[in-house]
This record gives C-alpha cells, sequence and structure tokens, in this order.
C-alpha cells in the first residue's frame, strides 16, 4: 500500500477496505504524533489526541472533499483537537484550584464539608459549611449542602 497514492487508499477505505485506512494511518501517523507532541508537551495526552483524530478522520472520511491534501486535513484536525485538549486542561486546572482553595479554607477542620458549584449547581462557588453548626455561630453565615 505505501506505493499508492492517498487519493487511492482513500477511494479504497471509502469503499470498506481497511487495510487501506491502516495505509493512510502508517504514513501520515509520525506527523500527527509529532504534531501533538509540539503543540501538548505531553506524549501521554498526544498519543491520545493521535488516536482521537485518526478515528475522527475514519468516521469522516466520506466528508473529505480533496480540495486540499489529506496530510492538510489531517494536520488541522489535529490542531482542533490539540486546542480542545489545552482547553480541557486549563478548565480541570482551574476546577482543581477551586476545590484546593475552597479547602484550604475549610482549614483540614474534622466534619467541615467543602462544596462548589460543580458539586451543587446553582450554589456559589467555594461555600464551606460544618456539619451540625448551630445556628448563630461563626460559621453561620456559610451555606451548608445536603450530606
Amino acid at each position: 500500500m505505501e506505493d499508492r497514492s492517498d487519493a487511492a487508499l482513500i477511494h479504497l477505505a471509502r469503499t470498506g477496505d481497511r487495510e487501506a485506512f491502516r495505509g493512510l494511518v502508517e504514513r501520515h501517523q509520525d506527523r500527527v504524533f509529532g504534531l501533538a507532541v509540539t503543540m501538548l508537551g505531553n506524549r501521554t495526552e498526544a498519543e491520545d489526541v493521535a488516536q482521537e483524530v485518526f478515528l475522527k478522520a475514519y468516521r469522516n472520511l466520506a466528508a473529505f472533499r480533496g480540495d486540499a491534501r489529506f496530510g492538510t486535513w489531517l494536520y488541522r484536525m489535529t490542531v482542533n483537537a490539540c486546542w480542545d485538549a489545552l482547553r480541557k486542561r486549563r478548565r480541570e486546572k482551574e476546577m482543581l484550584t477551586g476545590f484546593r482553595t475552597a479547602y484550604e479554607l475549610s482549614g483540614s477542620v474534622p466534619g467541615v464539608v467543602v462544596r462548589t458549584s460543580y458539586d451543587l449547581p446553582g450554589d456559589d462557588p467555594g461555600f464551606v459549611g460544618r456539619r451540625g453548626e448551630p445556628s448563630g455561630s461563626p460559621r453561620a453565615d456559610l451555606k451548608v449542602g445536603p450530606y
């Protein structure tokens, strides 16, 4: 399959020839993976992105118009998948930072329950409450959620 062009392999893959698509993957996997590693700086995450890109390419092969080269199409999908992964990484970091901040605010006191807007939709982020806190206590103004 190495001697066949991308166009020929795409034509065969569109008819259900899995070996043809395997040829496309083998031909382009180093470039897709290399780009993902460069953008993400993490080999494991880059492997996940590369797999996602080829799965998406397989599922959308019928939509490939051929206006650009197949490698260019994969490049664009890889860049988009990396941007998605970077946004996800940033959101997860922000969420973990919020949890850590709420935990630090709790003072690590036994019986303290920490909830954030991720746990209870509609509540203020970073609410800290204490189980069984009597009303009028110093922490009575903090929201206490269901346990």
